[in-house]
Parts: structure tokens; sequence; C-alpha cells
């Protein structure tokens, strides 16, 4: 898949690729197939997370009645772990609306209780402080799954 990409990278710069993921919480949601270590999820975002630049979540229903499942739509959320890398010997010192987490230079921010999933259509906005002790350094750019953000 990866070599894939990089193909398709290399032909057209501007071409987005993406990845299907399921909803957190709904199946298939933590099952592992054979031969793997991880959930599906976990899977394709440790191989490819990097190399993405979006991914469509989808909710698989669990019934088995054609009839079910047309009279009966579901609502899903979605929850989404934003990751980023940060230059120098920077450092989070604070965050709001999510729960920050750090190693090294890369940074992984997930929901907290109060906006635990968004809904179809919605959104959440995070943030963070940081600082710096010796090696400060000014990113070159600020990217989500491998795609460029704009600096708010």
């Amino acid at each position: 898949m990866l070599q894939f990409v990089s193909a398709m990278k290399a032909a057209d710069p501007s071409v987005k690729i993406g990845a299907v993921l399921t909803t957190p919480g709904y199946w298939p949601d933590g099952m592992v197939g054979p031969g793997d270590t991880m959930d599906w999820n976990h899977t394709v975002l440790s191989i490819a997370g990097s190399k993405i630049d979006f991914a469509i979540v989808h909710a698989y229903p669990t019934s088995t009645s054609p009839a079910d499942l047309l009279t009966k739509p579901q609502a899903q959320n979605a929850s989404i772990t934003p990751r980023l890398r940060l230059p120098g010997d920077n450092g989070i010192t604070n965050s709001w609306n999510a729960s920050v987490s750090q190693s090294g230079r890369s940074v992984n921010a997930g929901n907290v209780s109060y906006n635990a999933a968004v809904p179809q259509g919605g959104s959440v906005q995070w943030g963070f402080k940081a600082t710096w002790s010796s090696s400060d350094a000014n990113p070159s750019a600020f990217r989500f799954n491998g795609a460029s953000c704009a600096i708010g």
C-alpha cells in the first residue's frame, strides 16, 4: 500500500490519499485479524498514518435484516486523534479541549469527556501552549495525518 501511495504522490503531488477506519466503540472496532497484533484502526494508522491525508470513518451495522437496516438508520459519532511533531526541544505545558501526551517531539491529542465524539457535520477545536529551553525552532508547517493545516 505504501508503495502505491508513494507512486501516486510522485505522479501527482496534489493527490489526496485516504484510509477507511471503523467507528470507535462499534463493531468491528477492537477485532484483531489473523496475523495482526492490533485492531484494524491501529494497524492501518501505524502503517499508513504518516502517509494519508484523511480518514473516512465507517459505521458497520450489526443487524442482518435488510428491512431493519432500511427502517432504523442510526447516527454515528466519530472520534479523532490528531498527531504532530514539535520542532526543537519544545514541550507541551498546557492544553485545552484535549487530553495531550508527548513523547520526545511527537504529540498525540485525544478527546476529553465533554467532547468524546464529533457528530456528523460537527467540529472540535483544541489548543496547547509549549515552552522550550535550548533548542527552539519555528515549525515549517503544520500537518494533520499528512495534510497541511492553517495556522489559527
